[in-house]
């Protein structure tokens, strides 16, 4: 073997200093288990692609939604004049109101849960909305039955000074997080996001079997694996060339596709649009499918609005009012207006046709697309008559002297 050792010595891996590994520490909070084995959490499912994806379009969409208070019943969005208006235009000290309803929705997506602390003074009036972490707070109830929040920090709130927003309301207290419900759809999609990136590291790469004649011992085995790995692995210098052997050494190559990669495609779909599912959020919003189920841009976006925004709204708008407002005939309300509007040539034939049916006055159908109110009113077109005609052919018949 000593003749087998020399030409095997340009494989030999250069000594390299010894580095211990740190191991990172990760803080789980409810989190899951998954059947892969990888734990799933609030903090980690975000990095998922899809999850990240879905939980950004419904906290972008709401958080862009103008709100205010409301007389409650009326059609429409119109904001009356109220204190609590200008608290909601600026919650606190350090968030603008996008920060803070994203913040909230956000929260409500990923644990199940938001919480907003209300800020009082001495005199009851609510000077400040702070949105308080989820994983950071506990709901309780007392002996007698009365609720309060617990901060992991020790500090207790009573329940008045916390508007507690939950989002699937099951048999307890708290409310339950998408997150877990679908921890195991997670850990799959990432189990194939790591299979797909280790099939295109591999691609380029030799790998496969190499037979030598005569008896390796176990320390020239291990010199010549490492070296090949570094020549020809994931992240060698020689990625995508080729090895000469020697000596009676063949090599057979692996292929690194399989059949089962060949499928990991529609798996890799399958598990995106189940997970879009769970959070409401139709395929073609995530770039799974193309909507062509939707004749047009109209039908989509209320749709959208519909199955996916109006719950998360409603349930926000009811705990806000119930929390903030002592007025039952006032609320505080999200204005869809721009989200269900859809295309303009599409909302300008359904304005056009609602003020020739008497439904919409003009200035309802200006506002239905966007347009501010008019005192001036349009002329109808003048469809021209059968004597216009005859009359019109006259003219020109004397005209040319006839």
């Amino acid at each position: 073997m000593a003749n087998s050792n020399s030409w095997f010595n340009w494989l030999t891996p250069k000594p390299q200093p010894t580095i211990s590994p740190q191991s990172p520490t990760f803080l789980y909070i409810g989190g899951n288990v998954s059947r892969t084995g990888e734990t799933i959490t609030p903090e980690n499912a975000l990095k998922n692609p899809t999850v990240f994806a879905c939980v950004s379009l419904l906290a972008q969409t709401i958080a862009q939604m103008p709100w205010g208070v409301s007389q409650r019943g009326v059609v429409g969005f119109k904001r009356v004049d109220h204190p609590i208006n200008s608290l909601l235009d600026k919650p606190n000290a350090t968030m603008t109101d996008y920060e803070f309803k994203h913040s909230i929705v956000v929260d409500l997506l990923t644990y199940g849960n938001a919480y907003i602390l209300k800020v009082v003074t001495t005199s009851g009036k609510i000077i400040e909305l702070i949105p308080l972490r989820a994983d950071e707070m506990t709901p309780v109830f007392s002996a007698s039955g009365k609720r309060s929040y617990r901060h992991e920090n020790g500090t207790v709130y009573p329940d008045a000074k916390i508007i507690h927003i939950r989002d699937f309301i099951g048999s307890t207290i708290d409310g339950l997080s998408k997150v877990k419900q679908c921890a195991d759809l997670v850990a799959i999609d990432n189990a194939i996001d790591n299979n797909m990136a280790d099939t295109f590291a591999n691609g380029s790469a030799i790998s496969g079997v190499v037979t030598i004649g005569g008896n390796a011992p176990p320390d020239f085995i291990d010199n010549f694996l490492t070296a090949w790995k570094d020549k020809f692995g994931k992240s060698g210098t020689a990625r995508g060339s080729i090895a000469v052997l020697s000596e009676g050494s063949t090599f057979t190559q692996v292929k690194p596709q399989t059949p089962a990669d060949a499928d990991m495609l529609a798996l890799k779909q399958q598990t995106m649009t189940r997970i879009a599912a769970v959070f409401r959020v139709p395929a073609y919003a995530i770039e799974i499918s193309d909507g062509s189920k939707y004749d047009n841009l109209s039908q989509r976006q209320s749709g959208f609005f519909r199955d996916s925004i109006a719950p998360i709204v409603k349930n926000i708008s009811q705990k806000l009012s119930d929390g903030l407002l002592n007025d039952p005939s006032l609320e505080i309300e999200f204005s869809t207006d721009e989200l269900i509007r859809g295309d303009m040539s599409s909302a300008t034939v359904v304005a056009v046709s609602a003020v020739n049916a008497g439904i919409l006055t003009v200035n309802e159908a200006r506002d239905l697309i966007g347009y501010p109110e008019t005192t001036v009113l349009p002329q109808a077109p003048v469809k021209p008559t059968s004597n216009t005609s005859a009359n019109t052919q006259t003219t020109e018949g004397e005209a040319n002297g006839n």
